[in-house]
């Protein structure tokens, strides 16, 4: 008898001390959850002002510019720069393997919205910069799994 009761208190005194970590690592990881969402608002702001600058301007290397200035601030504004900034790498007739990526980007971004249409646009952009672009599959497997 002695034997079992110091196996069950040994058990239950390890799940007490692993449920404290479980606790900590919990709290930390809500902290932090809290303080990037507490930022989250002004680079927000500043990638809407971005934005409004690339609508705003005509020079197309400043457009480019802004576009990726927007898509590393708020990943959440970034269907419309990373199309248009795909757009113009495939006017250009430059770059056609950034300009693919970035409508796979916008594609993705846009699934994730539930968007097929827009997403199935994307592959058309893709096919038209490069038809032999590995990320026409790749996106149409991920609109049609």
């Amino acid at each position: 008898m002695d034997k079992k009761f110091k196996v069950v208190h040994i058990k239950w005194s390890l799940w007490q001390k692993n449920i404290h970590v479980f606790w900590s690592v919990f709290f930390i990881l809500f902290s932090f959850t809290c303080y990037v969402e507490a930022i989250s608002p002004s680079k927000q702001k500043e990638a809407e002002e971005w934005l409004k600058k690339a609508s705003s301007t005509d020079s197309i290397e400043l457009k480019i510019e802004y576009y990726s200035k927007v898509i590393a601030l708020d990943p959440k504004l970034a269907i419309l720069p990373y199309y248009n900034r795909g757009f113009i790498h495939k006017q250009l007739q430059r770059f056609a393997k950034a300009a693919c990526n970035d409508f796979y980007k916008a594609g993705i971004l846009f699934l994730e919205q539930n968007n097929k249409n827009q997403a199935l646009s994307c592959v058309e952009q893709i096919k038209k910069t490069d038809p032999s672009s590995p990320l026409i599959n790749e996106l149409m497997e991920q609109i049609n799994p």
